[in-house]
């Protein structure tokens, strides 16, 4: 019979053969998507993917694939102008200029 406590053997047993993992998780900092990206598109293309998964429609699929490249899109022209606008911001400011456009 296995004890049931937390520092057990079901604990050892467990933890030999099911290791707790540790991952690191990066902190995504993109302060050019916008809520209206966020809630309209990706959520707009998420449903939009659901059901074709659901349905195994095509022609869900064409709108997915549509969506999914407005929501490229609508990424690249938010970042190409929170660039630009930071660029403009930091006009005089060559250290922070480079930075932005390192980043970009």
């Amino acid at each position: 019979m296995l004890m049931l406590t937390p520092h057990g053997l079901d604990r050892k047993i467990s933890d030999k053969h099911a290791p707790i993992r540790e991952h690191r998780v990066k902190d995504r900092c993109n302060p050019w998507i916008t809520k209206e990206i966020i809630m309209y598109l990706m959520y707009q293309r998420d449903c939009v993917h659901k059901q074709a998964a659901k349905y195994n429609s095509e022609n869900l699929m064409k709108e997915y694939r549509v969506l999914r490249n407005k929501v490229t899109s609508e990424i690249k022209k938010a970042q190409t102008s929170y660039y630009k606008s930071k660029t403009e911001e930091n006009n005089g400011n060559n250290k922070c200029v480079a930075m932005y456009v390192a980043y970009s």
